[in-house]
């Protein structure tokens, strides 16, 4: 019987090295290391006022495996201070395809931010590096899943940075295991609609009873995978035996229009109360924009036993109620009259609303 990444967590106390940690993914990754009794350190260069650097704040006064780096990846002294005591690397440092403004962001923060990480492990002789791509890479799928065999066409800016981090790990880290996770479009609990994801617009949309807006055809297809998966995803090609560097697609290989998103979270959102259901509008496309990018996800499911298992009615269940409960404990605006499952949160305070950084 296959041992759960519960248990060999459990099984020893590692230390990891969380970039990123801030962010939507990055914060949701520290709190699963610590849950699970390792020792983590969360690098990130954010606003000392932001919630997320904030939070991290919090949590090295409270949590004594933890401890907050407010700092840069672009730091080559810096990570190879912080990399000389790891055992494990999550990369999640990056500017989001919202925040890339100019070329010379796009090469000094994601590239060579990536690449001095890289470095670092690769001279430390690191057990293992994980590293969030994106589906970008692939460019627009034309109505057929996206498999990692497939050629790359990135169309954005921010696509380019990442094809390019997974061309970088290969030549630079070429004595340690590497893994890079090309994410769909990852949602949940505490992700804000600060860099554009369409769920928590959407969300803040409906609470603020303001019109949802979609960007060219309701036909768009996208897959919708849970922050919950992703993490295990994460930690998953962490603990694999791998001794080269792999890439694995990170959805659920299921495709839900914009349209049926929209459905579904309206109906959802039912579970608030004094919100109704309101018009979809449609705006004209954007450029770059993706038609259809859906995970083909044999590879990941035979090679790194990785299948996701939150569905999307659930997911976004759970993403309702923890901006809810967010809402309520500022304003007292709105009441959760769905089920009362504390579990689904993973802070046991009401949640921060962290920015998305990856």
């Amino acid at each position: 019987m296959t041992m759960s990444i519960e248990k060999k967590l459990y099984a020893s106390c590692d230390r990891w090295l969380v970039t990123g940690a801030a962010g939507f993914i990055g914060s949701h990754l520290v709190d699963f290391l610590l849950k699970h009794g390792q020792m983590v350190v969360g690098l990130d260069h954010g606003s000392m006022q932001s919630l997320g650097v904030q939070y991290l704040n919090n949590l090295e006064d409270t949590h004594k495996k933890f401890r907050f780096v407010h700092g840069d990846c672009c730091d080559e002294s810096l990570c190879d201070t912080l990399v000389k005591e790891t055992d494990y690397i999550l990369h999640q440092a990056a500017l989001s395809s919202a925040m890339l403004v100019d070329g010379y962001q796009a090469i000094h923060k994601n590239i060579q931010g990536f690449r001095t990480i890289a470095a670092a492990a690769e001279s430390m002789k690191i057990r293992h590096v994980v590293y969030a791509s994106s589906s970008a890479v692939y460019g627009d799928g034309s109505h057929h899943k996206q498999a990692e065999t497939n050629k790359c066409k990135p169309l954005s800016l921010y696509a380019v940075t990442k094809y390019q981090n997974e061309c970088d790990a290969e030549k630079i880290m070429q004595h340690i295991p590497s893994t890079g996770l090309r994410y769909f479009n990852v949602y949940g609990s505490e992700q804000t609609s600060d860099y554009g994801a369409v769920i928590p617009t959407w969300i803040e949309c409906i609470v603020e009873n303001n019109p949802c807006h979609i960007f060219g055809k309701e036909t768009i297809c996208r897959d919708f995978v849970f922050i919950d998966d992703v993490v295990r995803s994460n930690v998953m090609a962490a603990l694999a035996p791998s001794k080269e560097h792999c890439i694995y697609n990170v959805g659920t290989g299921k495709g839900t229009t914009l349209r049926q998103l929209f459905d579904v979270l309206s109906e959802n959102m039912s579970l608030l109360t004094n919100t109704g259901t309101l018009p979809l509008h449609k705006d004209m496309p954007r450029n770059n924009d993706i038609f259809y990018s859906v995970a083909e996800m044999t590879y990941a499911q035979d090679r790194l036993g990785f299948v996701a298992n939150t569905q999307l009615d659930e997911g976004l269940r759970r993403t309702i109620r923890s901006i809810a409960m967010a809402q309520n404990a500022k304003t007292r605006k709105f009441q959760w009259s769905g089920p009362d499952d504390t579990t689904l949160l993973k802070h046991s305070e009401p949640p921060h609303l962290l920015q998305q950084t990856s």
